[in-house]
């Protein structure tokens, strides 16, 4: 029996091709960094984000840092994070002297908490409010979260990390795109990633030139430029997390394939819910680039780890992995400094979710495989 694989990073041929004769040419050329495909990646980047200023990191998390600084955030400013989010932009806030506070979710819908995100507003100095769409879910109570920062002055941060290329319609028209839901977006290209470049990160913004100039800034050693006469000279204290050459030239590829890529992924996602909605809740994932699909069980507390055994070890079947596996605020990194956080939606969001099986090259016999195995398991517990 042929396995499974829950998530699989892999590209078509004629993408391969175009990556390998790009980085070639990288190679040839001994320009290493911010040549030709930099300036070509961030051009088809402003493209996604309707002609947003944007800037390209080494990371996600350097992004955010050099922008949490470009902000000109200060020891004990206020940013809140959402308890289901990734613990990187908490490191990065912590380092700067910030004060890390969490909103729950609701384990039913997946939304923040945006009544605690409000009284959090109202009752301390909150300078950035820092939303992951998990999954690549965009909350369907999005238009209520900008309300809320726009009212209290409070920038919104959209960590857009999993959602490259996911959308939201609300009720009255009004279109949400991952990585502009607030004044920045930041992006990943991690090699899991619906959109990849093996590593790598961007910060996007439709309205804020000067800040994003900043953080670029702040990721080249401090420098106002790459090359030229001002080269040379640093004017804030920086860092080093460019964007490769390397890792531009394989993205001019590798961002090809992402509609048809997501376009497979929401088929998957259709058969999954027409199939498994008896045995599974489905939240309401938008217009989703399912970079992941989570689901909860309809019978209550759900032996997630259970479940994921079973169907590896009797139908070879691997899921994906939870989004997250536990709260952020309990990862051992932060040494018990969160013990005071409640946060028992994303506890149990946590514990009881898993990811059924998500990429652009399962077959629907794959998929077919995954649905058999699910009923199975589901009948005999």
């Amino acid at each position: 029996m042929d396995p499974i694989h829950g998530l699989k990073v892999g590209f078509s041929p004629s993408v391969i091709d175009e990556a390998v004769n790009n980085v070639r040419h990288v190679l040839e050329s001994g320009r290493l960094v911010d040549n030709k495909y930099v300036p070509e990646f961030k051009a088809m980047l402003q493209s996604w984000t309707k002609g947003s200023y944007t800037a390209l990191f080494g990371s996600n998390t350097s992004a955010q840092e050099c922008l949490f600084r470009a902000m000109k955030c200060h020891p004990g400013d206020v940013m809140v994070f959402l308890a289901t989010g990734y613990v990187t932009p908490v490191f990065a806030a912590e380092r700067l002297g910030m004060i890390p506070m969490f909103i729950d979710v609701d384990p039913d819908t997946m939304d923040p908490d945006a009544e605690q995100l409000e009284s959090l507003c109202k009752c301390t100095l909150v300078r950035a409010f820092n939303l992951v769409s998990n999954g690549g879910r965009i909350p369907s109570n999005i238009a209520v979260l900008q309300s809320i920062c726009d009212k209290y002055n409070v920038a919104l941060i959209d960590d857009a990390a999993h959602s490259f290329g996911s959308q939201r319609t609300d009720p009255d028209g009004t279109e949400h795109y991952g990585g502009l839901l607030g004044r920045f977006g930041v992006f990943s290209f991690f090699a899991t990633k619906a959109m990849t470049t093996g590593e790598g990160g961007a910060l996007v913004s439709q309205y804020h030139h000067e800040a994003v100039a900043d953080a670029e800034m702040y990721a080249r050693h401090g420098k106002s430029t790459q090359f030229g006469a001002d080269s040379q000279v640093s004017h804030v204290p920086g860092y080093s997390c460019r964007f490769s050459e390397i890792d531009a030239a394989i993205g001019c590829a590798t961002i090809r394939a992402v509609p048809d890529a997501i376009e497979r992924r929401a088929e998957i996602a259709q058969i999954y819910q027409n199939t498994l909605s008896e045995h599974f809740h489905f939240f309401d994932y938008g217009k989703s680039n399912y970079y992941k699909l989570p689901v909860t069980s309809k019978r209550g507390p759900f032996r997630a780890d259970d479940f994921t055994t079973v169907l590896a070890e009797d139908h070879a079947i691997q899921l994906s992995g939870k989004i997250y596996p536990s709260p952020v605020y309990r990862h051992p990194a932060f040494k018990h400094r969160f013990n005071w956080v409640d946060c028992p939606g994303a506890a149990q969001w946590s514990a009881n979710h898993v990811c059924l099986p998500m990429h652009e090259f399962l077959t629907n016999h794959d998929v077919t495989r995954v649905i058999t195995a699910t009923r199975e398991y589901f009948k005999d517990n």
